[in-house]
């Protein structure tokens, strides 16, 4: 609960004034629901997963790490000028425990935003992993390798800034506080702060999967911190009610490492590469009734020493909402929580 207080005290300081122009253009591409809230329920097919490998002249295919439960149900609510979801892993084309192990997960998103920028903020945590793609397939009575000792945590927030904010609208395709009225696009900014830890009871490569990967490095306890930012674009095409939504942005990424080797030492590094955010959705958006599927992936990748550890969130996400007119409390939003001198700084 703490680490959510946290997550949504940054997501809402360090925010600007939300209230979009209203002038005869963004009139005729955006419409607004500021004195509305919704409430749906949300179907998520929600992944965090990791693979090393090892590059450059002795490279080795990936060996890739994933849970055993990638769906989960819960409820959504757009209040007081926030919408977050809650979802817990429900059972749904879970694999065999007895060949794929057993794995357990939360996940908890906020967001907050105006006309034209947003920011995500999600709290991720996964334990029990299987090595999907071992260098001999187990035969159909025989179980994949399985680490049910690993536990994988994903803490961060991801921005987005549109730069044509009067045609342009971020929310409509995703949290649907707005509605895209006409087809337009924009040149995009995103960024993010994250957190992943990768953390295991004993080393999390054995000495058969060193040698797969003709490497020497192993770790039990692995820590990236990642500043990203990089430019890009977005695109809905509108036709009548019915929305679809492009979006793709692509930068640098500065990571600080930290790791406890395979020795027991602490080990401290930084790193540069590269950070990618896209996103697709699709649906239906009118008056009342809203409902859309989208897809978000984000993928980072921290070196350590001689291997690459690659991380991937993906998110497949179905939603079915309605709206209600806001009347008393309902009508606040979250800078009504300030005190009137600090307003101008939070708009």
């Amino acid at each position: 609960m703490r680490r959510l207080i946290i997550l949504l005290f940054v997501v809402g300081f360090f925010s600007a004034d939300g209230q979009p122009k209203v002038d005869s253009i963004h009139s005729q591409y955006i419409k607004t629901y500021r004195d509305h809230f919704f409430v749906w329920p949300v179907f998520k097919r929600r992944r965090l997963a990791f693979e090393i490998e090892r590059r450059g002249p002795q490279e080795t295919d990936p060996i890739r790490f994933l849970p055993n439960n990638s769906f989960s149900a819960g409820i959504g609510a757009h209040l007081f000028d926030v919408t977050f979801e809650l979802s817990a892993a429900i059972p749904l084309d879970e694999k065999n425990q007895a060949r794929y192990g057993e794995s357990t997960s939360r996940d908890l998103t906020a967001s907050v935003g105006g006309s034209n920028w947003g920011l995500d903020g999600l709290i991720q945590k996964y334990k029990g992993f299987y090595m999907a793609n071992p260098g001999i397939i187990p035969l159909a009575t025989d179980a994949y390798p399985t680490r049910p000792d690993v536990s994988m945590s994903h803490t961060g927030v991801v921005g987005l800034y549109a730069f044509n904010k009067n045609r342009y609208s971020l929310w409509s395709s995703y949290t649907h506080s707005e509605r895209q009225l006409k087809s337009a696009g924009s040149v995009l900014l995103a960024g993010a702060v994250s957190s992943f830890r990768l953390q295991a009871d004993s080393v999390i490569l054995s000495p058969a999967t060193l040698q797969r990967l003709t490497a020497t490095t192993s770790f039990l306890d692995m820590r990236s911190t990642t500043l990203g930012i990089g430019p890009g674009y977005g695109y809905s095409f509108i036709y009548q009610n019915l929305f679809f939504n492009l979006s793709f942005s692509i930068g640098p990424a500065h990571h600080w490492i930290y790791y406890r080797g395979s020795d027991g030492k602490d080990h401290y590094d930084i790193a540069l590469n590269s950070y990618t955010d896209s996103r697709v959705s699709f649906g239906y958006n009118s008056d009342r009734f809203f409902t859309s599927i989208s897809f978000v992936n984000q993928t980072t990748t921290t070196k350590v020493e001689e291997i690459h550890v690659n991380t991937e969130t993906m998110a497949f996400r179905f939603v079915v909402g309605y709206r209600f007119k806001e009347k008393g409390l309902l009508a606040k939003t979250w800078r009504d929580a300030f005190p009137a001198s600090w307003q101008k700084y939070i708009r």
